[in-house]
């Protein structure tokens, strides 16, 4: 059985809507983390007003991840617009460097979310101060407290989603990636034959595609 997306649906409807998504939220998301960074450096100041400090009083290494996930999500965002349009033409070098991007954004991807769970739980009273920022004008918790481990370990399963979501999109594009290949396979004649025209007579050399022209191809039967 050919493989499917989402077990029912056609594997090149899937990049499609994976690659088109994908763009779409990691224009946005590196869009908002470029501007955090330029927050952090005064770039809004005059917008934020007292809020302003707020951004720049965050640690040195959180602003290196924010960077390397702006920085990440910019080139992954350029690779879903080449796996796009490749989907919508069935370009398969375009699919390829979709594919193969996709994979290696799965892995710093990884990287940045371990890097991320570990700062969470290394500055576990920070990070009860920000949780309980944020609650400060919810009416009804639910009982949840920023006290407890629970907030860290909902930031941990935060923090992984993102990671199983690429790693399946890594590996619809892989198999569409493939799937174009087989076709291209097909389509190849078995062998071409180029006429060479000499002095005496015209010999017909075969020759397998792509792997040798007509220039190096063996010689085959003389015909006079």
């Amino acid at each position: 059985m050919a493989p499917k997306f989402c077990c029912c649906l056609p594997l090149r409807l899937g990049v499609f809507l994976i690659s088109g998504i994908q763009a779409l939220f990691s224009l946005v998301c590196a869009g908002l983390l470029w501007a955090s960074v330029a927050g952090q450096h005064g770039a809004f100041d005059k917008v934020l007003g007292e809020n302003a400090q707020a951004l720049k009083d965050v640690p040195t290494r959180t602003k290196v991840v924010t960077i390397l996930y702006a920085t990440s999500l910019t080139f992954l965002s350029l690779s879903c617009i080449f796996g796009f349009f490749g989907t919508i033409r069935r370009k398969y070098s375009l699919v390829a460097s979709y594919a193969s991007f996709s994979k290696a954004f799965f892995v710093v991807l990884t990287l940045l979310a371990i890097v991320n769970i570990v700062i969470m739980w290394m500055d576990k009273g920070k990070s009860a101060d920000a949780c309980r920022e944020a609650l400060k004008n919810v009416q009804d918790t639910g009982g949840f407290d920023c006290n407890t481990n629970t907030f860290l370990i909902v930031g941990t399963v935060i923090a992984l989603i993102p990671v199983f979501l690429q790693l399946y999109a890594a590996i619809v594009v892989h198999q569409y990636r493939n799937h174009l290949a087989s076709e291209q396979n097909r389509q190849l004649p078995d062998a071409h034959y180029s006429k060479v025209s000499t002095s005496d007579n015209v010999e017909y050399r075969p020759y397998q595609y792509p792997f040798s022209t007509p220039d190096t191809g063996y010689s085959g039967n003389h015909h006079s």
